[in-house]
This record gives structure tokens, C-alpha cells and sequence, in this order.
């Protein structure tokens, strides 16, 4: 294949895909959507109401009152436990961790109220 038509080829296919994100087309990288506007489930997150805005991909997080961590379980299951970064957006607890899983993001606190979670994950 010459350069030239390598170049073309190139050229259309990140043509093709941008015009396809623009447009709202999903694309898939290990089952994560890039572009989907459901937000995974939140379970153990304290009372009240804990929320989430956000995708599998990536999210933010208000957990409820009295909370000692939440449960954001992806609306799909992953092949392998995705690569996942998660920051408490507050004073520093005692004690915050979490573990990621092909299903789910497990966080673990101190106990608190309202405590603000981001997160981004991206699939292997």
C-alpha cells in the first residue's frame, strides 16, 4: 500500500469516528460506553439521598448522610476490574480507600455526611 493511500485511509477513518462522536454515536472500549448518559447504581452510600451525575466512564458522587462508604456498581459488567481513579473532594478522613472490581467501584470512609467522590475509569 503506498503512503499516500495510507494517509487517505487515516485521514477517513478519524474523520469517521470524530463525526461519530460528535454526533452521539456510542463507541465501546471494554464495555465502558464513551458517550452514554446512564449512570451506574448506588448502593450502601448512607441515608438521605446519595447521588450520582455521571457514566461508567466517569462521575461524581454525593453519598448520604452518615455514610462509611458506597457501592457504584457499572451499568455493565467489565471482562477484568477496569483502571480506576477515585478523589474524596473534602478534608481529609481518617480513613478513605477503594476497590475496583469488573462490576462495581467500593469506596471506604470515615463516617461522614454529603461527602463528594469523583471518579474515572478506563477498561483494559
Amino acid at each position: 500500500m503506498s503512503k499516500l493511500t495510507t494517509k487517505i485511509l487515516s485521514a477517513s477513518l478519524a474523520l469517521v469516528m470524530s463525526a461519530g462522536l460528535a454526533l452521539g454515536f456510542t463507541s465501546v472500549l471494554d464495555g465502558i460506553g464513551l458517550g452514554s448518559t446512564t449512570a451506574p447504581a448506588l448502593t450502601s452510600c448512607g441515608g438521605g439521598s446519595p447521588a450520582v451525575v455521571g457514566t461508567d466512564l466517569a462521575g461524581t458522587v454525593t453519598m448520604g448522610t452518615s455514610a462509611t462508604g458506597c457501592v457504584i456498581t457499572f451499568n455493565s459488567a467489565k471482562s477484568a476490574a477496569p483502571h480506576c481513579v477515585v478523589t474524596w473532594i473534602a478534608t481529609p478522613l481518617a480513613s478513605q480507600s477503594y476497590a475496583t472490581s469488573a462490576s462495581a467501584i467500593t469506596l471506604t470512609q470515615t463516617s461522614t455526611s454529603s461527602n463528594v467522590v469523583k471518579y474515572v475509569c478506563i477498561g483494559l
